[in-house]
Parts: C-alpha cells; sequence; structure tokens
C-alpha cells in the first residue's frame, strides 16, 4: 500500500494503480487500497472506475464508500 501511497503522491499515477491493484491482488478486502484506487481514477476523470471501487468498498466499509461517492458526485 505505501508504495501505491508514495506514487500517487507523485503524481505517478499509471505506477500508482499498478502497485495499489497488487495490493487488492493480494489482500481484496484492504479498504483503503480500493479507496485509493477510487481516488486515482477520479483524479484521471474516469468516473466509471471510479464507481466500480466504491460499489467494491460498500460491501468491506460503508463509511468509506460514501466517502467515496461524496467525491464522484462533489
Amino acid at each position: 500500500y505505501g508504495l501505491g501511497w508514495a506514487y500517487s503522491q507523485l503524481k505517478d499515477y499509471e505506477k500508482a494503480i499498478g502497485a495499489f491493484k497488487q495490493v487488492i491482488r493480494i489482500q481484496p478486502d484492504y479498504t483503503f487500497a480500493h479507496y485509493s484506487l477510487g481516488m486515482i481514477y477520479l483524479v484521471q476523470g474516469d468516473k466509471n472506475a471510479a464507481l466500480d471501487e466504491y460499489k467494491i468498498l460498500k460491501d468491506l466499509d460503508q463509511d468509506t464508500a460514501d466517502k467515496l461517492f461524496d467525491m464522484i458526485y462533489k
């Protein structure tokens, strides 16, 4: 997760996406990896991909899912 976060801070979103996806492959219920991935998709203008992460998140942690949803429809 830390590597994905570092890449996102450097605005290297493609590497961040790859890192977060790797985290999710290893630990599919890692809430913050899904949230971070959704936020990166949103920054890139891919609202549909962000919504896909929201759909996964709402089954894991409704509060975190709501935060992502609010950002998508801000």
